[in-house]
């Protein structure tokens, strides 16, 4: 009989022990804009972020992330390189050092820090995420989201282009495998 509690005791505390794992929490305040790595691929060529979305990563880059760190801040940029195959960049905020990716894999469904379209207004100007934030949609975007749908996954990066324009985020939708530009309410 002792064995048996013992037994069962080590199965769940083997259950438990994962839900206190800080790998998907970050260590600190982000901003909903700002990731963090949940997991890196042995190889450096795919890393998955908090929210579940896997990233392809170019092969000139894979070196880079093996001195990243769990509570380091990413952000996530348009690629506007010419003669790249990747259409986004990760920056590392602690390392200042940026890979070229390609999403491979949407986020988790339902997960913890996954974030989904809510209601996106009739005209196509603004959309609001689960968490109740407010995007209003850059007027030459609006047509690429006319094909988006509620509970589509969003990913939120941020936009870098020009000094001079007031859209200063971007929602790629994971769904569409596309994103707009964006400004938060």
């Amino acid at each position: 009989m002792k064995k048996l509690k013992t037994f069962y005791l080590i199965t769940l505390l083997s259950l438990l022990l994962p839900c206190f794992s800080n790998a998907a929490t970050p260590p600190k305040y982000f901003p909903n804009y700002c990731h963090w790595i949940y997991a890196i691929s042995t190889l450096g060529d795919t890393i998955q972020l908090e929210d579940g979305s896997v990233w392809d990563i170019s092969p000139k880059d894979g070196h880079k992330i093996f001195n990243w760190k769990s509570q380091d801040a990413l952000i996530i940029h348009p690629n506007y390189r010419w003669f790249s195959n990747y259409n986004y960049r990760i920056l590392n905020k602690a390392t200042n050092q940026t890979i070229e990716v390609n999403l491979s894999l949407a986020p988790f469904v339902d997960g913890e820090n996954t974030n989904y379209i809510y209601d996106i207004k009739n005209d196509c100007s603004a959309i609001m995420l689960q968490d109740q934030s407010v995007w209003h949609v850059n007027t030459k975007d609006r047509r690429i989201i006319e094909q988006w749908a509620l509970d589509d996954l969003i990913i939120i990066g941020v936009y870098n282009k020009g000094r001079f324009e007031s859209d200063t985020h971007i929602l790629i939708n994971a769904n569409m495998g596309n994103h707009c530009r964006v400004r938060k309410n």
